[in-house]
Parts: structure tokens; C-alpha cells; sequence
């Protein structure tokens, strides 16, 4: 009984130890110990880094709708094609293209999303005349998106 009275002593003390600070035995001060805070970095998968050509249009329009200059430019690839009837004109600055044709502003209401080759097609189709459609032409370039072609066939 006293042996086993002692073997649980000895295990009290050698959990008391190991939960209590360490003392320094020069001045019986006790060390606090700092605490280690470990953060997570969460880990985005190749998919959640890479945006889609869905979010791209999307970020596109709601920059058209609030005038975002910045943020149109930085999805447009200068210099900006205008394609219509077969003529063309290129464009160094949304603020060109702005003044020079409102067709731009069909990119607010474009759904249609084709994909060929490494191209994409954007297409607004009037609902009124199923005859009369716009396309913008984007491709990706590293991780973004960007408009390269403003085309009407007619």
C-alpha cells in the first residue's frame, strides 16, 4: 500500500511539472512561456484562383453600369478592335471608343458565352430581332480575361 501510496505521488508531481512553467533556480522566478499562434493560411485550389469567362462578363458589366474606367480598361487589350460591315477601327482608350460609338454599351445586356479554340464569344441578341446580334471576341491571357473584338456582321 505505501509502495503504491509513492508510485502515485511520483505521478502527481511528474504532471504537475510538466503543466506548471519552468523556474529559473538562480532567482526562483518563474519564465513565462510564450504563447505559439499558429495560423492557417487557407489554400486556394487552381480553380478558385482562376476566374471564369461567367465572372469576367459579369465584373465587365457591372463596371459599364457604374462608369468603372479603370476597371474596363484593364479588361479591354489595346489597341480595341471595332469590327461592323466588314470595316474596322481600332481604339487606345475606352474613352475612344466611348465617344466614338455607343455599341459598346451591349455588353451590358450580352448572355450568350461560346467558347472556340482559345477564343470566346460574347454574344447580345436583340429580343426583338433575333437578325440582329453583337459579339465581343476575349481571351485569356495568364489568369484574366480581356475583350479583344467588338464585331456586328451587318
Amino acid at each position: 500500500m505505501k509502495r503504491l501510496l509513492n508510485l502515485l505521488i511520483v505521478v502527481v508531481t511528474f504532471i504537475a511539472c510538466k503543466q506548471t512553467p519552468k523556474d529559473d533556480v538562480a532567482t526562483g522566478e518563474i519564465k513565462e512561456q510564450p504563447e505559439k499562434i499558429i495560423k492557417e493560411t487557407p489554400k486556394l485550389t487552381q480553380q478558385e484562383k482562376e476566374q471564369t469567362i461567367e465572372e469576367f462578363l459579369e465584373q465587365l458589366q457591372v463596371a459599364v453600369k457604374n462608369n468603372d474606367v479603370t476597371t474596363i480598361e484593364k479588361s479591354l487589350k489595346f489597341p480595341f478592335e471595332f469590327n461592323w460591315g466588314g470595316e474596322s477601327s481600332f481604339y487606345n482608350s475606352y474613352e475612344e471608343i466611348r465617344k466614338d460609338s455607343g455599341k459598346f454599351s451591349y455588353i451590358l445586356e450580352a448572355k450568350s458565352i461560346e467558347r472556340e479554340g482559345d477564343m470566346f464569344i460574347i454574344t447580345y441578341q436583340d429580343p426583338e430581332d433575333i437578325e440582329y446580334f453583337v459579339s465581343f471576341i476575349a481571351i485569356k491571357e495568364g489568369d484574366d480575361f480581356m475583350l479583344t473584338t467588338f464585331m456586328q456582321p451587318h
